[in-house]
């Protein structure tokens, strides 16, 4: 019945942000948390859940992680329930991570993970519009630049992601390049 499924809900949501309450800096109420409100298809709590927890955990990458596919998996949804069409509903998500993360950016400027999540959505953003484009132009051209950019800033605050970083920068180079060429600016490609 309805009555027992919402005290389950809000039983269970007592105990996980008791359990938040205590160890507030362990990733893991903030996930299950969050995806309590997922199961109920409450996106926008799970969402800000998520937000609270980036916040408060700006250097764990699992957060990181399902902040960024709860922040696009919702923003597609949205957009599409707004009548865009899948490469309006794609552009939405692109716009709605690359936006948190240019704030997070200048609100953490030495977090590597910071400077990871916007050069990984750039640099896919980039490569959807080359991919798309039925014409020769610099499609992605600009975002490949500034994805190998974002690459190279993550690696000089974090060596630990060095080898990742230098891989992407050489695949932005390398579609760079053939974007370039595509314009006839050989000199520059």
């Amino acid at each position: 019945s309805l009555q027992l499924r919402t005290s389950l809900f809000n039983e269970t949501r007592r105990a996980i942000e008791r359990s938040i309450g205590e160890s507030p800096t362990a990733p893991w109420g903030y996930e299950q948390l969050s995806n309590l409100f997922l199961w109920e298809e409450r996106g926008p709590e799970a969402l800000q859940t998520m937000r609270t927890a980036l916040a408060i955990l700006p250097d764990n990458e699992r957060i990181h992680t399902a902040f960024v596919r709860q922040l696009g998996e919702l923003t597609e949804a949205q957009a599409v329930a707004a009548g865009a069409d899948p490469a309006a509903a794609l552009q939405a998500r692109f716009d709605a991570i690359l936006s948190a993360y240019a704030t997070f950016r200048e609100r953490h400027p030495e977090n590597a993970l910071g400077f990871w999540y916007s050069a990984f959505e750039t640099f896919y953003l980039a490569l959807g519009q080359f991919e798309t484009s039925t014409e020769v132009s610099g499609a992605g051209a600009a975002g490949f630049r500034d994805a190998e950019r974002l690459f190279e800033a993550c690696r000089q605050r974090e060596p630990g992601f060095t080898d990742a970083c230098i891989d992407y920068e050489i695949l932005c180079r390398t579609a760079l390049g053939w974007c370039l060429y595509q314009l006839e600016e050989d000199n520059n490609a």
